[in-house]
């Protein structure tokens, strides 16, 4: 009988401690999902606080930018040349006068030699700014976040401005790399009539995710299906 008893007791010990077990489960789930939940709280603040300290620099670089920019086309050169011949056109007399041909690794650099301080100026407070939102720890696990911020500073763009970015940029394999990445080129106007590449084949240094919906028929109208920049370059 007291066996018995003794049996009964430890079969009821054992199933209070089971019971005492499945509620410390309960209560250690309870503080984990918890303790997640603060953690994706705490993760909200710092994003929120990281983006607050991004749009902090990245309006005030824009503010900057902006005057700079309108400096650049209240230049002597963009006002007195109305199409591309202030920057590109002058191609065919740097042509002659250096002998350079086709070659736009010399070609480039002539170019920029003659544009204004202001206008070199624009062009690399431009680049400056895409890097600050490329590289900034705001975006580091949400990296298509930063597109908005791209298409903020490129509202202020004219062709203009996307034909002197673009031959900024042909020659640093960093801005190509930007350029395709970020799409930068989305918005230049390649079929306008004024402010387009000097040369077609220009547009080979990038890839086609760098234009917007004219690139297809740029291409077309050029006739550089299926040519690479190699056939240009040799």
């Amino acid at each position: 009988y007291f066996t018995a008893l003794a049996f009964v007791g430890v079969i009821v010990t054992v199933l209070l401690q089971r019971a005492e077990l499945q509620e410390q489960r309960k209560e250690l789930r309870a503080q984990r999902i918890e303790l997640e939940g603060q953690k994706r709280e705490l993760e909200i603040q710092n994003r929120t606080a990281q983006l607050q300290r991004f749009e902090n620099g990245f309006f005030h670089l824009l503010d900057n930018f902006k005057i700079i920019l309108e400096e650049s086309r209240n230049s002597q050169l963009m006002i007195s040349f109305k199409p591309l011949q202030a920057l590109l056109a002058p191609y065919s007399i740097i042509e002659k006068e250096y002998n350079i041909n086709k070659d736009v690794q010399k070609f480039i650099p002539i170019l920029f030699i003659n544009l204004p301080i202001s206008i070199k100026k624009m062009a690399h407070t431009y680049y400056t700014i895409i890097d600050f939102i490329y590289t900034h720890d705001a975006f580091k696990n949400k990296k298509y976040d930063h597109s908005k911020y791209i298409s903020i500073l490129n509202i202020y763009l004219e062709n203009s401005e996307y034909a002197i970015l673009f031959y900024a940029s042909i020659l640093d394999n960093k801005k190509i790399k930007l350029a395709n990445e970020l799409h930068l080129f989305s918005h230049y106007s390649l079929l306008a009539d004024r402010y387009i590449p000097a040369r077609p084949e220009h547009v080979l240094f990038f890839s086609p995710e760098a234009f917007g919906g004219d690139y297809e028929e740029y291409i077309r109208r050029h006739g550089l299906q299926d040519k690479t920049l190699e056939d240009f370059l040799q």
